[in-house]
């Protein structure tokens, strides 16, 4: 079967068809899939889809889903697809189409796509080759009844048309310049048509512009979904179509013609468009872009046009032209065998994943790089360059160095997850280059770029202040109250954003229920011995503790706790941290906290992080905690700490086992450990006990196990620790206060794991960024895109 000779040859020449059929098949709606084009105007794939309800009388729907799965989804990732579809909402409905926004989270997983493909007489969606999404159009592709269609909304030169990889970006300018221009010559048709929306039901149930326009709704979304709350919305940047095209018509004006002199210097804040997160999200056409950059006919304007069209989208035709764009085996022969030639060199430092994605590597203008993509998301061009080819000297093999700088580049840049930044990584590495003799340590016939060459030439303090300015910006520090895992990993996010933070704790150091103490000449984790539920994004958190050997794994799940105090005092370098403070009280007016401890002393915050077990919390609050608060949701623990000079008796260790105690021993030099945590139920009955009758009550027990278990006790010191609050077995409402968020195991996802509390600290932080800077966030103007 043909292409349909009536679909017009500026829509046809972008399409990807599965099979071959070109007309819907049934009586069921024409779905509009988007998965990465999130506009309206000159926007070829809904104008396919229009084309096709009109012209075969279907009813269309326009279906947008925002997944978890999506790659390195994060609040950043998330917040900026939403205010997408805030404006994807209001164009749909000035054109008269349904436009349903899904996003998936707790309570709302639906496979709606699964669903609509079963439904749809024909799917049309945005093409985006890259996986996972090639992946999932293939699996809807398998179900659907009707055909399906990729429509090309990213390139100004269809990747259906040319999508060839070709080695060197001159050989792609050379190869596509006819195409090219032609396509500049062309204004992009308006259709004139009038389609039926869909008004059956869906699969699930569709998040409303007005819960997205609305911070704590949309809060409230965002907070169910399985995401990343470490990377936070750039909240001085607003995504979306008409912000895109507010930020496109300002760089004509006030930018364009200076782009050539001044594109180059990263610390000119002014010198390029910063376009690239709404063209990655597809909120404006680059056809326009390109378009109205060829009408000023100027030089800047066609170095612009040379970066957009060549160096932009000579990657997306090689991604596409791949199945594995990730893959090694797309660099060069020259490039791999001089990678293998190098594989031994020396690298002057191997900083763990996170220590460099915090922006603590060897090189201060890296540290500037990096610290801009951490807080706000962007990263200048030309010294993207340098940053990415510093990775091979800080990590050991090529996979690593590869893997570690798309990872990073992905995670925290809003124009990351593209075929540009797989396109621009690669290259750091030897992808679309040649090879440059003589070679040199580490990087080999590689291309090169000196970091101290290039912060010569760079004003580096004016650079270091933009990009180093705090994410959220404060009158006060923000005080986190309480140093155990929870109030730690919060701490150190607010802090790596920029923030000014104080903690206080009311032990003599740092821990909480990581605590370890010196029983006699021994020193014992009384706390917790085990560190699991960890979620996944915090993964480099836990590979640094273990590479700074506090942590050991023991399972796939499960790691050992070697020196909690030391891991949280490292991840607390640089913060204030005032221990053997006991806060009393916590007061608020309109606009700060006062924090008061039982010294008198007082501290004004602009923002709190409180960790406090519920009691102790609701003290603290008065009449502000929720009633919620008073319910005992925590199970006590009552600590055992054994010294001995010989190891303990079979007996002893299976009795405790038996008994449903947990029991973890240890050894130094010649003297033995054990610490055993006595049953919840034992626990709580006798949770009044004073330490003396916990001890005489056990020594009382165990002596009876056996003479040898007996004799052992003569000779063993014994000392009792209570965890009151040891565990919460369910978790806590929040108190809803202004600019305070609460962490710790009563707010964990998974109660009662050390893993469950530090994602608690990393969701605190965010929810308290995101309460200082709503009021902050830019709001669109109406551009005008059309003359009517």
């Amino acid at each position: 079967m043909t292409a349909m000779p009536h679909l017009p040859e500026h829509l046809d020449e972008r399409c990807r068809w599965h099979d071959e059929r070109r007309t819907p098949v049934g009586d069921g709606p024409i779905v509009v899939w988007l998965k990465s084009l999130f506009r309206v105007h000159e926007n070829p794939v809904l104008d396919v889809g229009r084309w096709m309800a009109a012209h075969h009388d279907r009813p269309l729907l326009v279906y947008h889903g925002l997944d978890e799965r999506y790659p390195h989804a994060s609040l950043r990732h998330h917040s900026m697809v939403m205010d997408s579809a805030e404006d994807m909402a209001r164009g749909c409905a000035k054109l008269g189409v349904r436009y349903a926004f899904h996003v998936a989270r707790k309570g709302h997983r639906p496979p709606a796509m699964k669903r609509l493909a079963e439904q749809a007489s024909m799917i049309v969606t945005d093409l985006f080759p890259m996986p996972p999404w090639t992946e999932w159009v293939r699996a809807v592709g398998q179900i659907a009844d009707g055909p399906l269609v990729e429509v090309d909304g990213h390139c100004v030169i269809p990747m259906p048309l040319y999508g060839k990889s070709v080695d060197r970006p001159f050989k792609f300018r050379d190869a596509t310049k006819k195409l090219r221009k032609a396509r500049l010559q062309r204004a992009w048709p308006t259709l004139d048509l009038s389609v039926k929306p869909y008004l059956g039901e869906l699969p699930f149930t569709p998040v409303e512009s007005d819960d997205l326009a609305n911070p704590e709704r949309r809060w409230a979304i965002l907070r169910a979904c399985d995401i990343d709350p470490t990377v936070w919305p750039v909240f001085s940047q607003r995504g979306g179509e008409q912000r895109a095209l507010e930020r496109w018509e300002a760089f004509k004006l006030n930018g364009l013609n200076g782009y050539a002199r001044r594109r180059n210097d990263a610390a000119n804040t002014n010198g390029v468009s910063r376009m690239s997160a709404f063209i990655h999200y597809g909120n404006i056409s680059v056809m326009k872009i390109a378009r109205e950059s060829a009408d000023f006919g100027t030089k800047s304007a066609d170095k612009y046009l040379d970066e957009l069209l060549v160096f932009r989208e000579h990657p997306w035709h090689h991604v596409f032209a791949t199945t594995d764009p990730h893959a090694t085996h797309h660099l060069p022969d020259w490039a791999r065998r001089s990678w293998r030639s190098t594989i031994n060199d020396p690298r002057p430092a191997l900083p763990p994943y996170r220590a460099l994605a915090s922006g603590k590597s060897p090189h201060r203008l890296w540290n500037a790089c990096q610290t801009g993509l951490l807080r706000h998301g962007e990263l200048h061009n030309n010294v993207r360059m340098t940053w990415g080819k510093a990775f091979p000297f800080w990590t050991p093999d090529l996979e690593t160095s590869l893997k570690w700088s798309q990872t990073m580049n992905d995670t925290y840049a809003l124009d990351g997850r593209d075929p540009s930044s797989v396109g621009g990584v690669h290259w750091c590495h030897g992808l679309f280059d040649r090879a440059f003799q003589p070679p040199q340590p580490i990087l080999g016939l590689v291309r090169q770029r000196n970091m101290d060459t290039h912060a010569s030439r760079l004003d580096m303090a004016a650079y270091a202040n933009h990009t180093q300015r705090p994410a959220v910006t404060t009158e006060h520090p923000v005080v986190v109250i309480g140093a155990g895992i929870a109030g730690v990993i919060a701490a150190r996010i607010l802090a790596d954003q920029g923030l000014e933070v104080l903690v206080l704790d009311k032990g003599r150091r740092v821990g909480g229920r990581l605590s370890r103490r010196l029983h006699e000449d021994l020193v014992l984790t009384h706390g917790a011995s085990q560190s699991g539920g960890w979620p996944r994004y915090l993964q480099p958190w836990l590979d640094e503790a273990e590479s700074l050997g506090h942590l050991n794994k023991s399972s796939n799940e499960e790691h050992t706790v070697v020196d909690g105090p030391a891991l949280l005092s490292h991840w607390l370098e640089g913060i204030d941290v005032i221990t053997s403070t006991k806060v009393t009280k916590l007061e608020a007016d309109d606009e700060r906290w006062h924090i008061t401890d039982e010294d008198g002393h007082q501290w004004q915050a602009s923002g709190v992080v409180l960790t406090a077990p519920l009691p102790q919390a609701t003290d603290l609050l008065g009449d502000l905690a929720p009633s919620g608060w008073s319910e005992p949701i925590y199970d006590p623990t009552w600590t055992v700490l054994v010294r001995c000079s010989t190891p303990p008796p079979r007996a002893w260790t299976n009795h405790l086992l038996d008994e449903q105690h947990v029991v973890f021993t240890t050894s130094g030099e010649g003297s033995y450990g054990a610490v055993v945590h006595l049953n919840t139920a034992w626990s709580r009955t006798n949770l009044e006990f004073s330490r003396a009758d916990v001890l005489d009550a056990m020594a009382s027990e165990w002596s009876t196990l056996s003479n040898e278990v007996k004799s052992w006790l003569t000779e063993a010191s014994l000392h009792a620790h209570r965890w009151r609050y040891g565990r919460a077995n369910s978790r806590a409402p929040s108190a809803n206060l202004p600019c305070l968020a609460e962490a710790g195991d009563a707010f964990a996802e998974a109660p009662g794991t050390v893993g469950g509390s530090a994602c608690s600290g990393a969701w605190a932080a965010a929810r308290l960024s995101w309460m200082l800077t709503q009021d902050q966030r830019p709001r669109s103007a109406v551009v005008q895109q059309t003359l009517f």
